[in-house]
């Protein structure tokens, strides 16, 4: 009887094995549970039993397991999303901000950058190369007073014989705030006859001002330079 009772249960354990799909490999019989001969007898009536009716129960027991993991992955698969990355939102750029010490004359297409100026050697206003000149001695924009300033024609004036009266200036200060002026006169003098008292002086006895002066008339080449200047005044509205 021991015999067939360790017979027994090592082919029950390796029935179990070959379920897991580990065929041939057989439980150790130290590991076997002591039963006795009756429930070994009932072990046997029903594996008979499920012989005779061609079920088998590890086979069945593996189909109820697929059975309840396959909702279970299902139930996960239909829970797990892909995340959504929200793109932050855009703010607007912000607009620059106004540049200082800038001269417009939209009438004739001018806006550019000017620089203080001194005097040169000989005692008279100097002349910037490429932009324009404001004398540090004339008044600041928006101050009482006339802001005079030149430039060279050839050169970032040269509009300056299109400009007629009633154009606006705006002339924008190193604080960013600007100011706006009308042309009210306009003179061409010969070199000669220049009135540098009158050019510094805000036409018609306004209180603000600018003057705008730059060459005309014929080049020179013994004196190497234009022989007449044109003189535009403007006041502030």
């Amino acid at each position: 009887m021991r015999g067939m009772l360790l017979r027994i249960v090592s082919g029950f354990s390796a029935t179990l094995v070959c379920g897991s799909l580990l065929v041939g490999v057989f439980t150790p019989l130290a590991v076997a549970p002591v039963v006795d001969a009756t429930s070994v007898d009932t072990v046997a009536a029903k594996r008979s039993s499920t012989k005779s009716s061609g079920t088998d129960p590890t086979k069945d027991k593996s189909k109820n397991t697929q059975r309840e993991t396959k909702p279970t992955q299902e139930a996960a698969t239909q829970t797990t999303a892909t995340p959504v990355v929200r793109q932050p939102d855009t703010a607007a750029a912000p607009a620059p901000a106004p540049s200082s010490n800038r001269i417009s004359i939209p009438s004739i297409g001018l806006d550019s950058a000017y620089t203080d100026v001194g005097l040169t050697s000989a005692g008279a206003i100097d002349v910037p190369a490429t932009v324009v000149g404001r004398w540090n001695g004339s008044a600041a924009p928006g101050a009482p007073g006339a802001g005079f300033y030149d430039g060279h024609t050839p050169g970032i004036f040269s509009g300056l014989a299109g400009l007629s009266s009633g154009a606006n200036i705006t002339i924008t200060g190193a604080d960013d705030t600007s100011y706006i002026y009308r042309v009210v006169h306009r003179e061409v003098v010969a070199l000669s006859n220049v009135d540098m008292r009158s050019a510094l002086r805000v036409y018609g006895g306004a209180s603000e001002g600018v003057n705008l002066m730059t060459c005309a008339g014929t080049y020179v080449p013994s004196i190497g330079t234009y022989d007449a200047r044109l003189i535009i005044y403007a006041v502030r509205i």
